[in-house]
């Protein structure tokens, strides 16, 4: 497409490509290894066409509404969502076992819902269900929705904010490829895979940038490394979106080593601290220069991003500031020198990012500096200009004075063989202020260690006051659809 073409609505775009490319898939959702569905372009038209005519009849242009998609299934989230953009309504992606206080929390100040997928006990208002909708045909006119797509963040808080992630429903075919994308090596008409559920923000809003630019996407309804493996095989993947905790299950699939990856052109990881041992076997696995990292928040005021070959000589680093720049502060919210930590502070250098905006349907505002905001995480620049995650600020475990960034305990202790997974938190002491506190799950068959033999285990690799004083052990530690921990709830 021309840099000069004209703005299209999100129904305009879809009726082009499904000319352009009839009913060859655009979607595809993955229950189990063989167990998959699919939606092809002109199918995804008629059908969001259904949707949109529902919505329609339910009064949504003299009343608007947000559309809430409570499901994983890749095939109805899009049909679900492109209908609700062809009625002109914003979307609100909810993974379906969202508890009832932080539900209720999010819908409280969003006026109007409409809920559509799985059915949650502590929602009471109206419902759209796919099973019975006619055909339809398409809207007589083309509104636009404004915003397209809300993400819920900051809900582990306790006061869920809404961040408007995809703008107005109007653009032009192409605008996605350029800054972040482009930094990112992807590309229009490639098979793109989001490992996480579309149900989660992140996930959804990768996936629906992909399909605006004519690109397939596959995605994952609960993740599985033996499923995640067998996808890549079975439909010959290309660009991956995904996050540490995925990439560290994979490779300890057994599968991992022999499997076929040669048709990824690109991984891309992002949402938290990746273990710097699984990033290295990624590398040598596929290759340096498939290997990419992204920074940012769901604000998207600010990125950074990062190649393996970058990353080889800038061990730790996220990279280079991607249309923005990068500022280091104190608590004083005085400028800190290269290689000094402290909160990080970014200013956007794309014109349309408003600063002082608030959350939807808020009065909450990103903090704010001399032109610069912060999403409250901590870290540091080095001489090149590459930028270092600390950690979250709000994560800092401050004991008997000294500073410890939970990743760097979790790390060496999801390295020990029996370990699952882990969460480091800091619990109230009376000497220290905050202790660092382990919560383990174990793999299989595997015996609890005291707390002497955890220490022991990681005496060497970490300093004396970054050690563990406490341990517990649990069958699992649930993580979001994003694959995070939320850990307020282990404190």
């Amino acid at each position: 497409m021309s840099a000069n073409a004209e703005q299209m609505t999100v129904g305009s775009r879809l009726r082009q490509c499904a000319g352009i490319h009839g009913n060859n898939i655009v979607f595809r959702s993955i229950r189990a290894i063989d167990d998959y569905r699919e939606i092809g372009w002109t199918d995804l038209d008629r059908r969001s066409d259904a949707v949109a005519a529902a919505l329609l009849a339910m009064g949504v242009t003299e009343k608007p509404a947000t559309v809430l998609l409570l499901t994983r299934d890749a095939v109805d989230h899009a049909t679900l969502a492109y209908g609700a953009w062809k009625a002109g309504q914003t979307i609100l992606c909810l993974p379906p076992g969202i508890g009832s206080v932080e539900g209720k929390a999010i819908i409280a100040r969003i006026g109007r819902t409409i809920a559509a997928g799985a059915k949650v006990d502590w929602y009471d208002g109206e419902t759209l269900s796919l099973s019975e909708l006619p055909e339809a045909d398409a809207p007589a006119n083309d509104p636009v929705a404004d915003p397209l797509m809300l993400v819920a963040t900051g809900g582990s808080t306790g006061v869920p904010k809404l961040v408007d992630v995809l703008g107005a429903g109007l653009f032009t075919p192409g605008a996605f490829l350029g800054g972040l994308n482009a930094a990112l090596k992807r590309l229009p008409r490639a098979r793109a895979f989001v490992m996480t559920p579309l149900s989660h923000g992140a996930g959804a809003a990768t996936a629906y940038m992909a399909a605006f630019e004519e690109t397939q996407v596959t995605a994952l309804e609960k993740f599985d490394p033996d499923v995640a493996l067998w996808a890549i095989e079975k439909f010959k993947l290309e660009q991956i979106t995904t996050v540490p905790t995925m990439m560290h299950r994979m490779l300890r699939n057994p599968r991992f080593a022999t499997a076929d990856l040669s048709s990824v052109r690109s991984i891309v990881h992002t949402g938290g601290h990746a273990d710097p041992a699984d990033k290295e076997a990624w590398i040598k696995r596929i290759g340096a220069e498939k290997v990419l990292e992204v920074w940012g928040s769901s604000e998207s005021v600010g990125h950074a991003v990062i190649t393996g070959e970058e990353w080889l000589t800038h061990r730790g680093s996220v990279g280079k500031p991607v249309n923005c720049k990068v500022m280091i502060v104190d608590p004083d919210g005085q400028a800190l020198p290269v290689g000094e930590t402290g909160e990080i502070y970014v200013q956007p250098l794309i014109p349309k990012v408003n600063l002082d905006r608030k959350y939807y349907k808020s009065d909450l505002r990103m903090k704010s500096l001399n032109g610069y905001v912060s999403f409250g995480d901590l870290g540091y620049l080095d001489r090149d200009g590459y930028l270092y995650i600390a950690g979250r600020a709000d994560d800092l475990i401050i004991t008997g004075g000294a500073n410890v960034y939970p990743d760097e305990v979790e790390i060496p202790i999801r390295r020990l063989k029996d370990v699952e997974d882990c969460v480091v938190v800091g619990k109230p002491d009376r000497d220290l202020d905050l202790a660092v506190h382990a919560v383990i799950s174990l793999k299989p068959g595997a015996k609890e260690m005291t707390i002497d033999a955890l220490r022991a285990a990681l005496a060497g690799q970490l300093s004396a006051y970054k050690l563990p004083r406490s341990v517990e052990y649990r069958s699992e530690l649930p993580r979001t659809d994003a694959g995070k921990i939320r850990r307020k709830s282990y404190r």
